[in-house]
């Protein structure tokens, strides 16, 4: 969203506001804050797709948490791994031929089908769903799915300990300790190598990551990079951000140069790899480009 936009009803600016509301959805209450921009010439309120945008994904994001139900992007990573098509997906779990598909495009599904979503997660679980309807499919493409699921259950527990896996895990359900966003490694990887230039010491480079991420959730009701944050006494730093460097390490992302500071070495966050723009919106560009200026 932006902060200050042209006013529809005169020729004034409007700014961006933001105040705590309760909305109902499906008879439960859930607070989230509701954005709306004030013209400073006629005075009046007024809100645009994208703020009306946030403050319905607040709700539906504390819904899907609460009952465990797995965000449309998660979905849709699902349907890729599998090496399904929306429609098939949907005859799995038993959904008509386009309920998936709306499930994937934001719909918030109710809290039976979001069980049976929650279930198609592990590949375990929807092996088993998939063969107590396999009539439902030709005999080549029963065993095509089928071959898939097995080789993924058979990699999954080849690479059990993978500290990667284990820390930026698409299965995870976004949180609010989140985000509402699935972890990603490749975002926070690259928003290490965007910050690098300007903080090659892991205390400046994780304030900047937590200012980014939460800058990002104050205007878009998600973060940027699905990471978690603990606070420590000099400062917001990612969960476990020792060992979540310690992979950049070991994906040959990072390495380190000595320096002198004041005549003493100090090692010197290096990337060895250019920043990637394409995995982020033009919005996170925005967010982490005004971190980086403001700082």
């Amino acid at each position: 969203m932006k902060k200050i936009i042209e006013c529809p009803m005169c020729d004034g600016t409007a700014k961006l506001h933001s105040e705590k509301k309760t909305r109902i959805f499906r008879k439960e209450e859930f607070e989230i804050t509701e954005y709306f921009y004030l013209c400073n010439k006629c005075n009046e309120e007024f809100t645009t797709t994208d703020s009306d945008e946030v403050t319905i994904s607040q709700v539906y994001n504390q819904y899907r948490e609460k009952y465990k139900i797995p965000s449309p992007e998660q979905l849709t990573l699902a349907k890729e791994k599998y090496g399904l098509t929306s429609a098939s997906f949907s005859n799995i779990l038993g959904f008509g031929v386009n309920q998936f598909s709306n499930y994937e495009k934001g719909e918030v599904p109710n809290e039976s089908n979001g069980n049976l979503l929650s279930l198609a997660m592990d590949t375990e679980e929807i092996l088993k769903l998939l063969e107590r309807r396999k009539e439902l499919f030709s005999a080549n493409q029963y065993n095509r799915i089928s071959n898939r699921l097995r080789e993924i259950i058979e990699e999954k527990n080849r690479i059990r300990y993978d500290l990667k896996q284990i820390n930026f895990s698409t299965t995870e359900y976004p949180n609010k300790y989140n985000g509402f966003t699935i972890p990603s490694f490749d975002k926070f990887a690259n928003m290490v190598i965007y910050f690098l230039e300007n903080a090659p010491y892991k205390t400046r480079l994780n304030k900047l990551l937590f200012y980014a991420d939460f800058g990002y959730y104050k205007y878009f009701g998600k973060s940027i990079s699905g990471l978690t944050y603990a606070a420590i006494p000099k400062g917001p730093v990612p969960d476990d951000y020792e060992l979540k460097f310690s992979i950049l390490f070991k994906e040959d992302i990072l390495n380190t140069e000595l320096t002198l500071i004041n005549e003493n070495e100090v090692e010197k966050l290096c990337a060895t790899k250019n920043f990637n723009s394409e995995l982020f919106n033009k919005d996170e560009i925005s967010s982490m480009e005004e971190v980086l200026n403001h700082f």
